[in-house]
């Protein structure tokens, strides 16, 4: 009776921080427009409605919305809205496992680094700081309450991958010049093709993961013919990062796996080829010139990430303790800094640089300790870790990022322990 009566509340305060959490995200993300009603609503329907749906089914059609940004002039916000029902539906629907510990390290810095943030946000009244830290935030518990679930699974990554593949079909086609019904095409300078997605930048690291994540879903019979898709769709969008990102994971593999060698080499051959066929045809591979001329009025192959490097850390050491704040930077530079790191510590200071550093650290050596042991998990770690590197905030500010490293970081930690017994039974 008394155990029961322990979990009748434990599941009590799961159902509170759940609709706690994803209306606090869903709101503050509308913070300052006025789809914030509807977007709680959303949160509302997702729980009550799709909660009686089979499990197998909610996690797919989640994974499935990690991608689409843009659909049908939909605000983003509405579907940030629809995303947090959804993991407050599947939350709900599943039973905290007991081996799992409460808090992680990791997400007890992310939060540790979003709590000082948005802090420091509301007392300068800075917008931009403030969003960032509620969506990091929000999505790390999000994160840590699927992965007490056993949540972070491939039928989630089976949704993902299928939907960055429809993406990348329609980042195909908008290259050929066709319209697609409910996507949008973004230009800036040179063509910028985004499918259903946000930007160039984030599609392309988007791809990048669900090109690898592919190698890890179950009941993918097709699955050169969704990769194909996702490769192409890379190569024509714009958005050099995850390029990068996926080249360097490719480079990893080759050089450490046997095993995964000769899918590597395919399907660098399927990439030539396919890559000499559209530059023949009449799409433009938009992310491949912007690699050949990356600015129209600049020589200079970092497209200005060199010298607005040196700013991010001018910046940071002139208030290492507190960040002057991405609103003031942004208002100085025209940008924000384009490396995770500097971006935390000009938002908040060393509090929340120190706790993305010590993510990334962890990351790297988690990843070179079981380098004899190569698999996709270790191309996985590689684009996050260039993510961090070229990118803003990097993959820890939106659900798809923190989703990854709850679902990458334990998996090292547990091959860990497998290890371990044997080892003392030699």
């Amino acid at each position: 009776m008394q155990a029961t009566a322990v979990n009748d509340m434990s599941r009590a305060m799961d159902v509170a921080i759940c609709l706690a959490v994803g209306a606090f995200g869903a709101s503050v993300i509308a913070i300052g427009g006025p789809e914030g009603a509807i977007v709680i609503c959303g949160l509302l329907a997702g729980v009550l409605g799709l909660i009686m749906l089979p499990l197998s089914v909610l996690l797919v059609v989640f994974g499935a919305l990690l991608p689409i940004h843009r659909l049908a002039g939909i605000p983003e916000v509405v579907l940030d809205g629809v995303r947090y029902g959804l993991a407050a539906g599947l939350i709900l629907k599943c039973s905290v496992r007991p081996q799992e510990p409460v808090i992680r390290w990791f997400e007890g810095a992310l939060i540790l680094a979003a709590l000082w943030m948005g802090a420091l946000a509301w007392l300068r009244e800075e917008s931009a700081t403030l969003y960032a830290a509620a969506v990091m935030g929000a999505a790390t518990v999000v994160a840590l309450l699927f992965r007490r679930r056993a949540l972070v699974s491939p039928n989630l990554w089976l949704g993902y991958v299928w939907a960055a593949a429809v993406n990348g079909g329609v980042i195909l086609l908008q290259g050929a010049g066709v319209s697609v019904p409910f996507a949008s095409d973004q230009f800036v300078g040179y063509g910028r093709y985004v499918g259903f997605g946000a930007n160039a930048p984030l599609v392309s690291f988007e791809l990048a993961v669900a090109f690898v994540l592919a190698f890890l879903v179950p009941r993918m019979i097709p699955r050169v013919f969704a990769m194909t898709l996702i490769l192409m769709g890379l190569l024509v969008c714009g958005g050099r990062g995850g390029l990068v990102a996926l080249s360097v994971a490719l480079v990893v593999v080759l050089l450490l796996s046997k095993r995964y060698r000769k899918s590597v080499i395919g399907l660098g051959v399927i990439g030539l080829f396919g890559g000499v066929y559209l530059s023949s045809s009449s799409l433009s591979l938009s992310t491949l010139e912007r690699f050949i001329a990356p600015g129209a009025t600049s020589a200079d192959v970092t497209s200005g990430r060199g010298s607005l490097l040196q700013a991010s850390l001018t910046e940071f050491l002139n208030n290492p303790f507190t960040g002057t704040g991405l609103e003031s930077f942004s208002n100085l530079y025209g940008t924000t800094p384009h490396m995770a790191l500097l971006s935390f510590g000009v938002a908040g200071g060393v509090i929340p640089a120190l706790c993305v550093a010590l993510v990334t650290l962890a990351l790297a050596r988690s990843a070179w300790i079981r380098r004899n042991e190569v698999s996709p998990i270790i191309a996985l770690v590689s684009v996050f870790l260039v993510w961090i590197l070229l990118e803003p905030t990097g993959p820890l500010v939106g659900l798809l990022g923190l989703l990854l490293l709850a679902y990458v970081l334990p998996s090292f930690e547990s091959s860990k322990r497998e290890r371990e017994p044997s080892a003392s039974t030699a």
